[in-house]
């Protein structure tokens, strides 16, 4: 049952005991101690590791979100790689998407996937994500990013401030991939969207057409797949900062 010496017996669980069998047969997976107080997984080509805290007691449904990482990534639909290295060759879209933002919205993407099948198996939807309970955009978040994000001169020129951007877009798909259903944004997305209309329907573009892929289909090389998806994305993104003056 994988290369570890550490007795999973309380991490794996009926739930997730045909998913760990499934996942063993593709990957090398090893289960290691580390001193953060979460669960986390690295992916290397067929080489998984999965970090579970040292002092906690074992958690089942944190373990097997995991698992469901590597799921999504044995399907090798590698869109958050994709749109990480678009990005960082692009001198424009690297100086409104970080790299902490990159992994953010990877990490988002491969949530919404992963949350129907997690519930499928039973688990605590509440421990799906560590931070749960914490509403993924406020009030004053947004009231920061109406002063922050787009900048106005004595002479009316607007420019736009990176970190602004780059917080506007990470709220956004951090809502977007909430689990927290008791969470009311509505009012808050609306104040958010009429920061940038634009660029917020080339985010939710690419978000809609991301829940309607299926990520388990096997495709043939003529057929629509998600690097169109992140190109389209990439080029509307710069097309939306052609048009804007950024504040560097």
């Amino acid at each position: 049952m994988g290369n570890t010496a550490i007795d999973l017996s309380g991490y794996i669980t009926q739930q997730s005991k045909n998913l760990w069998g499934q996942l063993n047969s593709i990957y090398d997976i090893s289960v290691e101690y580390h001193n953060v107080n979460e669960y986390s997984v690295f992916t290397q080509n067929k080489t998984a590791i999965i970090y579970i805290p040292k002092t906690a007691e074992p958690c089942p449904d944190s373990f097997g979100h995991e698992l469901l990482h590597i799921l999504v990534r044995s399907t090798e639909t590698y869109i958050g790689a994709s749109l990480s290295r678009i990005v960082k060759e692009s001198n424009t879209l690297s100086a409104i998407l970080s790299t902490n933002l990159l992994n953010h919205i990877s990490n988002c993407l491969e949530h919404i996937k992963m949350l129907p099948l997690y519930l499928n198996m039973g688990f605590d939807i509440s421990r799906f994500i560590v931070d749960y309970n914490t509403p993924k955009l406020t009030i004053s978040e947004v009231s920061y990013l109406k002063s922050t994000m787009i900048k106005k001169s004595l002479l009316r020129k607007i420019s736009y401030v990176p970190m602004a951007v780059d917080l506007y877009i990470g709220k956004y798909f951090a809502v977007k991939a909430c689990p927290n259903s008791t969470i009311n944004y509505e009012p808050l997305i609306k104040e958010l969207k009429s920061i940038d209309e634009e660029l917020w329907e080339i985010l939710e573009s690419f978000w809609e057409s991301w829940l309607t892929y299926d990520i388990f289909k096997i495709r043939e090389a003529i057929d629509f797949d998600y690097h169109e998806m992140v190109y389209d994305f990439t080029d509307r993104l710069e097309d939306w900062q052609a048009k804007r003056e950024i504040a560097y």
